[in-house]
């Protein structure tokens, strides 16, 4: 296929709303918690997706699904050329474990401060994981497949600097 034809393929395929994101990892992010929690024997209940702890009911929403860090992941990927579809998912499906996994040992932690300490530990660490680590840790992550997949391509610029060039060596 034409590389214009795949590039426009490639950036609507970047109108994916986030919530497609939470319907896909809210259940695999609500059960991986649930064990989580009871492997590390915290007194706890589960309805739906609230837990409770300590008279505390942290209701895990989208935010903390982390509904746009897997929508930036996917962007990333999208807007990265040379990759062929195999490839892409394979990335996505690998990219995805890692945030899932950071995601629930995130909640494990913040659980785990409420539990054992107070709500004021608790909101502090939610902040600075809110705040600051969010967008480093998905960051993070994109540079460990960048490494582990050898991907040359940057987002978005290579495909810039490609149109550029052929526009200027159009005659």
């Amino acid at each position: 296929m034409d590389y214009y034809k795949r590039l426009v393929i490639r950036c609507l395929l970047l109108f994916v709303p986030p919530v497609v994101f939470y319907h896909i990892f809210k259940y695999p992010t609500i059960f991986g918690s649930y064990l989580l929690l009871k492997i590390l024997n915290i007194n706890f209940v589960l309805t739906g997706s609230t837990i409770i702890i300590n008279d505390h009911y942290l209701t895990l929403s989208r935010p903390c699904i982390g509904d746009y860090a897997y929508l930036l992941l996917y962007m990333l990927i999208i807007l990265t050329a040379n990759l062929g579809i195999v490839r892409r998912i394979y990335i996505f499906i690998v990219g995805s474990l890692m945030i899932l996994f950071v995601n629930i040992l995130r909640i494990g932690l913040l659980c785990y401060l409420l539990f054992h300490f107070s709500f004021e530990s608790f909101q502090a660490v939610h902040m600075l994981f809110w705040d600051l680590l969010s967008s480093v840790i998905v960051v993070g992550i994109w540079f460990l497949l960048v490494w582990l997949f050898k991907i040359k391509a940057i987002p978005v610029y290579t495909d810039v600097k490609k149109i550029w060039k052929d526009i200027t060596s159009y005659k």
